[in-house]
């Protein structure tokens, strides 16, 4: 059995989580779309189409509607995501998911991919009865690449070299991350740069290849991302201090090089609190 899901989350508003059902399914505040999301204001009468295999989700915005689909950084009328990604539309964030398994016996990673979903509900929040004050608070996490990284070398003889470089390091830090998380995420970095330089260079094929690599591994980073939120969310519900520390630390290296944030921010206040709560419970 294989069932599917979008993830809707308004800026201001709790993320709604809809079952994607049928070969093709509307989004949209008019009668005829099978998915309206409650913030209705803030779609057409028909808005997005999807249509759902068992591999990807494709994404393709209806006629009419002005404002494209934002993927990777690039404005699309029409993407094909792997399930685990994401795209964006003005201030509204879709997340594709999908479950597999059987209904009496299902995975642990699927079971972890229903749990995601109720543990992050309002706005990816984590709330929490008892434990340090800080893990009431509600705090937005970013998208592990936010942007499109722009090519290091403008001169256009040496594009194609420093593609070559960006994806050999990519590929490199694809392999470390096995042992060292913090390689995970800037493997997204480079391997977004190698694109942009290969298309600077005129390598079409080259950039759709490197293209193709970062929606995989990208697809793969965020399942980890997803993991190590959703730990750290049944650590503090179960006042595990240690197991918590472990997940905010899995968070601040994937994140590493996101610099200063809220999200950053509070993942440090709150490992600071949960060292405390470990101190005086020994």
């Amino acid at each position: 059995m294989m069932r599917y899901f979008v993830e809707i989350h308004c800026a201001g508003s709790a993320t709604e989580r809809h079952e994607i059902v049928g070969s093709e399914v509307k989004i949209g505040s008019g009668a005829a779309c099978s998915i309206r999301p409650k913030r209705a204001e803030a779609f057409l009468g028909e808005h997005v189409l999807l249509a759902p295999s068992s591999a990807c989700c494709r994404v393709s915005l209806m006629p009419g509607v002005p404002a494209p689909l934002m993927y990777l950084g690039a404005p699309q009328r029409e993407v094909v995501l792997p399930w685990g990604d994401e795209v964006f539309l003005e201030g509204t964030r879709f997340t594709f998911l999908r479950e597999t398994g059987k209904a009496k016996r299902r995975s642990p990673v699927l079971i972890a991919a229903v749990l995601v979903v109720l543990a992050l509900a309002a706005v990816m929040s984590v709330r929490v009865a008892e434990g340090p004050d800080v893990a009431k608070r509600d705090v937005e996490p970013p998208a592990l690449l936010p942007k499109p990284h722009q090519c290091a070398e403008s001169d256009p003889s040496r594009t194609e070299n420093s593609a070559v470089q960006a994806e050999r390091s990519a590929l490199a830090k694809e392999e470390r991350s096995a042992f060292e998380v913090a390689e995970g995420g800037r493997a997204l970095a480079l391997l977004s740069e190698a694109e942009t330089c290969y298309r600077a260079a005129g390598l079409t094929a080259d950039a759709e290849r490197l293209n193709a690599e970062l929606i995989r591994w990208t697809a793969r980073t965020n399942e980890d991302y997803a993991a190590a939120r959703l730990r750290l969310q049944l650590a503090l519900q179960h006042q595990r201090w240690s197991e918590a520390v472990g997940a905010v630390e899995h968070l601040q290296a994937l994140l590493v090089d996101h610099g200063k944030e809220p999200y950053m921010d509070w993942l440090g206040d709150l490992h600071n609190a949960l060292l405390r709560k470990m101190t005086t419970h020994r």
